[in-house]
């Protein structure tokens, strides 16, 4: 669960506002007294529930484009760990087989990126929505603009049911010159739950990264750049009050490695 107090301290103005999205619901009361015109326009379900040949909830994607033929989707690769075929779940119930495509290991990083992505054949994927994306890097970004995070947190879904999607608001705060360990590169006060790795992050309607670690980690953790060096501890502490993901400007990047390769046709029933 993620506990909300050290984010206001961050930010003496940080606007955090959450819903969760029942399926068959037209209007959804927010849990918290701020509400935002972000979080009602951002509820179209381009991100995913993620669940494995179990029908077990693992996580979250978002659909992010069609070329060539293929339906491409991303998530963190925590998410995905040794499945070769997930299931990608909409909020309004439909199911979509999708294999999982190996990110090369990147020698400019001291640890694998925790990006993941999943294809498949555009004809099975008829009704699943495209997310409108938007290249973008957090450093540059100075007006602190407010961001939705979206996905599916473990604790709010059962198995054989609909998932249900939860959207959270807050600001995007450009704490990161460079990227850190894994690909990580954008931080922001909206709250993000276990089970909500791999879901998007939007700015007005569009795509600006996807969710990978939640603010108050459980145990004590010392995050590092991207050359396995420890960030300086003041920074640290601050990355311990936001949550973390990456930007589509770092997913786009790594897509272009990937996006040529070929892959196993999905072995799972969804």
């Amino acid at each position: 669960m993620v506990h909300r107090f050290g984010i206001t301290q961050l930010l003496p103005v940080a606007l955090v506002s959450v819903m969760c999205i029942a399926p068959g619901t037209s209007s959804v009361a927010p849990q918290e007294s701020i509400e935002t015109s972000a979080l009602k326009s951002s509820a179209k379900g381009e991100t995913l529930a993620v669940t494995n040949n179990k029908g077990e909830h693992i996580g979250s994607a978002v659909s992010f484009q069609v070329k060539n033929g293929i339906h491409w989707a991303v998530t963190n690769q925590h998410v995905v760990a040794d499945h070769s075929s997930v299931c990608l779940n909409s909020m309004t119930g439909e199911s979509y087989p999708f294999s999982v495509v190996a990110l090369p290991h990147d020698k400019k990083h001291s640890k694998q990126m925790d990006i993941a992505f999943l294809r498949a054949p555009a004809g099975t994927t008829t009704g699943l929505i495209t997310a409108r994306l938007t290249e973008m890097k957090p450093s540059q970004s100075l007006t602190f603009p407010i961001v939705v995070a979206t996905g599916y947190p473990t604790s709010a879904q059962a198995k054989g049911r609909r998932p249900i999607l939860h959207m959270s608001s807050g600001l995007l705060v450009p704490l990161l010159e460079s990227e850190l360990e894994e690909g990580y590169d954008s931080t922001y006060t909206a709250p993000v739950e276990k089970g909500m790795s791999g879901g998007g992050v939007f700015i007005n309607e569009r795509l600006v990264g996807i969710n990978g670690a939640h603010s108050d980690p459980l145990w004590e953790f010392h995050w590092k750049d991207r050359y396995g060096k420890p960030v300086e501890t003041s920074l640290n502490e601050k990355l311990g009050l936001v949550s973390i993901g990456i930007s589509t400007s770092t997913i786009l990047r790594e897509f272009r490695r990937v996006e040529g390769q070929r892959a196993k046709h999905s072995d799972i029933d969804c």
